[in-house]
């Protein structure tokens, strides 16, 4: 994730053309809890190489804009297919940014190298494209894009005004909860629009409209517009200072820069400190003892927190009945978040009935289960039971394995 910063800054210079701006829309990205939570919790394993190889295909498809060479031509499919290889919304945010720029902003030089970018990283895909499709088919790659909510938003175009009303105060969430974050964004659209600039707006709207499971790619643009915004304000105040470069006007400008920097730091990370990991030591005891203790082809049921429940199919190296992370490339994503809602709804009401209820539309019996250690009333309710039998207990989680 902090890796991504790096092509963040020179992206942001292409654009803007302002060492400012790429500082201050580095600071700002890398302390937003919506990048955070995409690119460092579990999913970040593969959505963070992904949001890298993106940045990197963006800026060198700008980059070909402002100095046009064939390395960035090559550079930017590249790095294009490797963002599609490692996940498919980062791929597809790629293609629709070229795609947008081309466009908006058509020439025939640009519409061939653009096309030629695009077919080379389809052409780097196809190594994974190819086997998959033949096994598992074409429409797997639908039930992944339906699984991150991109039918969502296609549903508002028969709709009236204030349905899309609704969906922009919706998908604009990261951006509204953060007050300063709203005023910078505003300070760069108007600056953005005081120069006829309007590719950047337009693509921005685009992706708050239409772009599935889109809060991480809101606050990314957000970030840029603002920094450019932020940039603009900071270099009009500098030319308040003394043309010469005498020592205190090139002090009085370092220093509003520093302090502008550490301000948005610290606002940030205010943020971020209020975020703790979601796995801890008691996870990792949890998943030594069930590799040591059962069998390899036993299928488990963890009635903990979905955020947690995506790493215990790696950490336990055993097959969970319902798994909702990954299901979309089975087709099965809507039934099997589904099932996890109802056991949900089972946990938190610690109603073990409830729980057999639910297992029984599965269709499969798990040979153990994970309770957390703290639901009193749900484990009470599995000890009185002969067929369910307490084999491993710490301070979190409690093992119960089913006795023949």
């Amino acid at each position: 994730t902090l890796i991504s910063l790096i092509p963040l800054y020179y992206l942001s210079y292409e654009l803007f053309k302002s060492p400012y701006a790429g500082a201050f829309t580095v600071v700002i990205a890398a302390t937003s809890s919506d990048l955070y939570i995409a690119h460092a919790w579990a999913a970040g394993i593969a959505r963070a190489p992904a949001f890298i190889f993106a940045l990197f295909s963006i800026y060198f498809f700008h980059r070909h804009s402002n100095s046009p060479s064939k390395n960035n031509i090559v550079l930017t499919g590249l790095f294009f297919g490797l963002a599609l290889l490692s996940h498919l919304a980062y791929g597809l945010f790629c293609f629709v940014w070229i795609v947008c720029w081309t466009l908006l902003k058509p020439s025939l030089r640009r519409i061939i190298d653009s096309t030629i970018s695009i077919c080379l990283g389809l052409l780097i895909a196809l190594i994974w494209i190819i086997p998959i499709s033949s096994r598992f088919g074409g429409a797997i790659f639908l039930n992944a894009f339906n699984s991150h909510s991109s039918g969502d938003s296609a549903s508002f175009l028969a709709t009236g005004l204030s349905a899309w009303g609704r969906l922009i105060v919706q998908n604009t969430l990261p951006i509204r909860s953060n007050l300063l974050m709203m005023v910078l964004i505003g300070i760069g659209a108007f600056f953005l629009i005081k120069k006829k600039e309007f590719t950047l707006l337009l693509f921005y709207l685009l992706v708050i409209l239409f772009f599935p499971e889109n809060a991480r790619f809101v606050f990314l643009i957000g970030s840029l517009i603002a920094g450019f915004g932020l940039s603009t304000v900071i270099e009009q105040l500098l030319e308040i200072f003394p043309k010469e470069k005498n020592l205190l006007a090139q002090s009085l400008s370092i220093g509003l820069v520093l302090f502008i920097i550490g301000f948005l730091w610290y606002n940030g990370c205010r943020s971020l400190n209020n975020q703790s990991p979601i796995i801890e030591n008691a996870t990792f005891e949890l998943a030594e003892n069930i590799q040591t203790i059962l069998p390899l082809d036993s299928k488990y049921l963890a009635l903990i927190k979905q955020d947690e429940a995506e790493w215990l199919p790696f950490l336990f190296q055993r097959d969970p009945i319902v798994s909702q992370w990954g299901s979309e490339w089975l087709g099965a994503y809507d039934e099997q978040t589904y099932l996890m809602s109802l056991f949900r709804d089972c946990q938190e009401r610690q109603d073990w009935p409830c729980v057999e209820n639910v297992i029984g539309e599965t269709g499969t019996q798990p040979d153990f289960l994970i309770t957390y250690s703290k639901d009193k009333k749900l484990n009470d309710q599995l000890s009185a039971l002969p067929q369910w039998e307490s084999i491993y207990k710490n301070e979190r989680y409690t093992v119960w394995v089913r006795v023949n």
